[in-house]
């Protein structure tokens, strides 16, 4: 296991590394030397205007499926939400939306709780 220092500082990489925006990556960086040095090497040589471009329309396209991703997510539970209504058996509900059955087990304890 790393002291808590040295895995503290491998986190504050990682986040580095899978920034989504410059903003995000420059905040990450402040006051780690080395980060603030890489992100000042990164703004002068790797984001010229054609790769700030791409990596802008990358970083929009993820946030674009990362909602899709959310609404599916959202559909799924209204799904089971109506299944549970049915009296539907939870593992069939888990089965037919794709949400674990801890997850429809929640869905259930949550609908119970409205009510009563």
């Amino acid at each position: 296991m790393l002291p808590y220092n040295e895995f503290d500082r491998t986190r504050r990489w990682l986040q580095f590394i899978g920034a989504r925006s410059e903003e995000e990556r420059k905040k990450i960086a402040l006051g780690d030397e080395l980060l603030m040095k890489l992100n000042n090497w990164i703004d002068d040589y790797v984001l010229d205007e054609e790769t700030k471009k791409v990596y802008s329309d990358w970083t929009d396209w993820i946030l674009k499926e990362d909602a899709k991703e959310d609404g599916m997510e959202q559909e799924r539970r209204t799904i089971a939400k109506n299944m549970l209504k049915k009296n539907m058996p939870l593992t069939d509900i888990s089965e037919l939306t794709g949400l674990s059955l801890e997850q429809v087990k929640e869905l259930q304890n949550k609908n119970y709780a409205f009510k009563t």
